[in-house]
């Protein structure tokens, strides 16, 4: 099993980090470009599922979309901040969302929310607010945390038994 990628939007759509981990294939897309493709695909069918889904299902019951090269898993908060994995299309939905909730609980809690520029990163509307504090390192991420939990969202991801 396999973790190509990992996204999270804040509550204004504005991807607030970007992780890439076992991805060999390039999109030939700008970051800018990618985000906003898969936060629309990511909008695109949570309409869709909303809209033809059965009449006694509440609300919103999009968890995951499937190709037959990968599978995008949704975590979502009460906030709108919203997790996105992307894994081999093998891995359990359910087994993906409880390792993004962990996630949220053990690291995103600990390193990011309390770290004193989250309410601002929450927040941010658009790129170019906030650039100078955006960290990069070639493909590998593009993120507005802080470094040190960049370092423990690594360090999370490749420990996990599907890495």
């Amino acid at each position: 099993m396999t973790i190509y990628s990992l996204y999270v939007f804040n509550r204004k759509c504005l991807c607030v980090h970007y992780h890439s981990f076992n991805r060999s294939k390039s999109s030939n897309l700008t970051f800018q470009q990618e985000f906003k493709l898969v936060f629309g695909l990511l909008h695109s069918l949570r309409g869709i599922s909303r809209k033809l889904g059965p009449s006694f299902a509440n609300g919103d019951n999009f968890n995951s979309y499937s190709t037959n090269s990968y599978k995008m898993t949704l975590y979502e908060l009460p906030t709108s901040l919203k997790f996105i994995l992307l894994t081999d299309k093998n891995e359990s939905t359910d087994q993906v969302k409880n390792c993004l909730k962990e996630f949220y609980i053990n690291i995103f809690v600990q390193n990011v929310v309390r770290s004193p520029n989250w309410l601002e990163i929450l927040n941010l509307e658009d790129e170019k607010q906030s650039s100078e504090k955006q960290k990069q390192n070639s493909n590998a991420y593009k993120s507005y945390f802080p470094e040190r939990s960049i370092e423990e969202i690594n360090k999370y991801f490749r420990a996990l038994p599907f890495y």
